[in-house]
């Protein structure tokens, strides 16, 4: 799975838009629950960073627990 992050960051007192896209996996549980979740819909998403292959240089996020994103 892809996630995409579009955002706003304030770096050196100037707006930078912050856009990106990463490769993400959620296990059991959390797998299931990503299944059923809108594709389209925003998300907020809790969990780490490694190594995809122990020897590897690609990133994965590894999703921990997710919710729907309401802005306010």
């Amino acid at each position: 799975m892809m996630l995409l992050h579009r955002g706003e960051e304030i770096e050196a007192g100037h707006a930078r838009e912050v856009v990106f896209e990463m490769s993400a996996i959620g296990i059991g549980a959390i797998a299931e629950r990503l299944d059923q979740a809108a594709l389209g819909d925003s998300y907020r998403f809790s969990g780490f960073v490694a190594k995809k292959t122990r020897l590897g240089r690609s990133l994965v996020f590894h999703i921990k627990e997710f919710s729907e994103f309401r802005k306010e």
